[in-house]
């Protein structure tokens, strides 16, 4: 890296319940995927929507998630947000279920898990 960009680049320190809502959405996410009800990322974004979340933006490999009755965001990377990304029957399978707070088959995450 260049030592002008090096400047430029910085660590962001997250406070740790922006990290737990990024990782409990992920994981509301991951198990939607693991019960069939997301199966391509045209149905991740309705079924945040449906959730109350609105997308602001949806990039080729991310999408940024924002809950409109905090204002909090949070982008969301990975293979799963990409947006020609498609769950098969063996990812669903291989999917673990969302620890905690989560029930497989509630679609409404915001009923469920409190925000910080």
């Amino acid at each position: 890296m260049e030592l002008e960009r090096t400047q430029e680049v910085r660590d962001t320190i997250e406070a740790p319940t922006r990290a737990q809502g990024r990782d409990e959405l992920h994981a509301w996410v991951q198990d939607q995927i693991s019960v069939g009800l997301i199966t391509d990322r045209a149905s991740m974004v309705d079924a945040l929507t449906d959730a109350g979340f609105d997308i602001p933006r949806a990039g080729k490999a991310y999408l940024t998630v924002l809950d409109p009755d905090t204002g909090e965001r949070w982008r969301l990377k990975g293979e799963i947000f990409h947006e020609d990304w498609q769950a098969d029957t063996a990812e669903r399978e291989t999917l673990p279920f969302a620890a905690g707070c989560l029930n497989s088959h509630t679609p409404d995450f915001r009923c469920i898990c409190s925000k910080g």
